[in-house]
């Protein structure tokens, strides 16, 4: 067990409730249920009852409540006088863009406001871009998207020496073709490339390592394609999508967010692995630790 799952045990004993503690404590419902559940497997011992509501402490539960909150007290008076010797204040963040649709501003938030000596700056920008960075020194931690070629041969960060970073796979998905619900094309479980080359087509700019992915897979099928439009505001290409405007290229989840689209996967696909670096110089700090366990239970 560690201090974060007995974090998650007594703010669902303060609230009664597993949604209200994971709202208090930034993350999902499933993720706090999960961190409950881990606990109870490692005590061998059910520590609420679940048949009634609001949830009641079993007596174990009871007792492994007064613990909890002893190590608890110890353990943020440990920090608290920790935090004076620390000169490790500074972490440089970048992140690609859709950072609100990745849900990213309330675990950011949560951290700033629980971690005030530390200077957080977050800069967004697109993958090549952010690589850039990191090698450069600009930022020392980043969340980037790995685009990875439908043969599995190829990935946009290739070309980047990777050995002084750590990172972790946030999330393994892939990019689908999103159209109008009013499209003949909405009605299809699946799409070649082939299928899309009389379709206008809505594009991140070239700036934008996607955009030379997708344009490879029509140049394999030997397909001319027509771009009527290109932008790297993902709510731009969903409008014009939604307006029935042309079809665009985007992971499953972004696309779902109001708008009246459809999303379809592409056979072959081009896959995506969202990243996330942290520079092997600073990944014991303290705080860096902190910032980074805030991110991945925000996935998890």
């Amino acid at each position: 067990m560690n201090f974060f799952q007995l974090e998650c045990f007594a703010e669902v004993v303060r609230t009664k409730s597993f949604s209200e503690a994971s709202h208090a404590l930034y993350i999902s419902q499933s993720s706090m249920s999960k961190h409950i559940a881990k606990l109870e497997e490692e005590l061998h011992l059910q520590l609420f009852n679940r048949t009634k509501l609001p949830f009641e402490l079993t007596e174990p539960g009871e007792k492994f409540y007064a613990h909890v909150q002893s190590l608890l007290a110890e353990y943020n008076r440990m920090k608290a006088t920790m935090q004076c010797y620390s000169d490790d204040v500074s972490i440089h963040f970048g992140c690609i863009e859709n950072i609100g649709r990745m849900g990213l501003t309330v675990p950011l938030g949560h951290f700033m406001s629980t971690h005030s000596n530390v200077q957080l700056s977050v800069k967004l920008g697109h993958t090549w871009n952010l690589m850039e960075q990191l090698r450069d020194g600009k930022i020392n931690l980043a969340i980037i998207n790995q685009v990875i070629s439908s043969d599995g041969k190829r990935t946009n960060i290739d070309s980047y020496d990777l050995s002084g970073y750590e990172y972790y796979v946030l999330n393994d998905d892939q990019y689908y073709a999103i159209v109008n619900r009013r499209n003949p094309l909405a009605r299809r479980q699946s799409l070649t490339w082939a299928d899309l080359k009389d379709e206008p087509l809505l594009m991140f700019d070239e700036s934008y390592s996607l955009s030379h992915f997708i344009r490879q897979e029509f140049q394999n099928a030997a397909i001319n394609i027509k771009v009527t439009f290109e932008c790297n505001v993902v709510d731009n290409l969903l409008g014009l999508v939604s307006s029935n405007t042309g079809v665009a290229f985007l992971p499953e989840g972004i696309s779902k967010a109001g708008f009246s689209v459809c999303s379809i996967p592409m056979v072959p696909p081009i896959r995506r692995k969202q990243l996330f670096f942290v520079s092997k110089s600073i990944a014991a700090r303290r705080s860096v630790a902190e910032f980074v366990q805030v991110i991945l239970d925000h996935y998890r």
